[in-house]
C-alpha cells in the first residue's frame, strides 16, 4: 500500500451527519476515529494496530479496495467503516470514513450491506472524476 504516514482521511459525503445522529456518542466516536488515523498512519501492516480498534475486514473489492470496520464510541457500541484504496488516487493516499451505525447484536448485517453501498458509490464517484 505504501507509506501508510502518507494517508489522507477523507469523510465521504454524509458521514459528519450520519456522527450528528448519535449526539451524545459523536464526540467519543470522533476522538476514537481520530486515535485510529494516528494509529493507522503510524503502522506498517494492521497487525501493527491496537488491538482495541477490532479491525476486521468486511469486503475486498478486488483491485479497488479494503472496506473495514472499527469499535468506536462508548464502550464500542458503534461501528465505523473506512474504506482503504488499494493504491495511490491521483498521486494520494487516501482512505474514506464511508458510515457508522449503533450495534445492535443479530441486526447488524442490513447497516454493514448499506456500508458495502456507500462504498461502491464512493467508489464509483472517485473513478468518475
Amino acid at each position: 500500500m505504501g507509506l501508510r504516514s502518507e494517508t489522507e482521511f477523507i469523510n465521504y459525503r454524509s458521514f459528519d451527519k450520519v456522527l450528528d445522529k448519535f449526539r451524545s456518542s459523536s464526540m467519543q466516536i470522533t476522538a476514537d476515529i481520530m486515535r485510529f488515523q494516528r494509529a493507522y498512519k503510524q503502522s506498517n501492516v494492521n497487525s501493527d494496530l491496537p488491538k482495541g480498534f477490532n479491525l476486521t475486514q468486511l469486503e475486498n473489492v478486488a483491485g479497488r479496495y479494503n472496506l473495514y470496520e472499527i469499535y468506536v464510541g462508548p464502550n464500542d457500541n458503534f461501528r465505523a467503516i473506512v474504506m482503504l484504496p488499494h493504491g495511490r488516487i491521483r498521486g494520494r493516499l487516501l482512505a474514506f470514513w464511508v458510515f457508522a451505525f449503533k450495534k445492535q447484536r443479530n441486526i447488524d448485517r442490513p447497516m454493514i450491506e448499506r456500508a458495502k453501498a456507500i462504498a461502491h458509490e464512493c467508489w464509483n464517484s472517485i473513478e468518475g472524476e
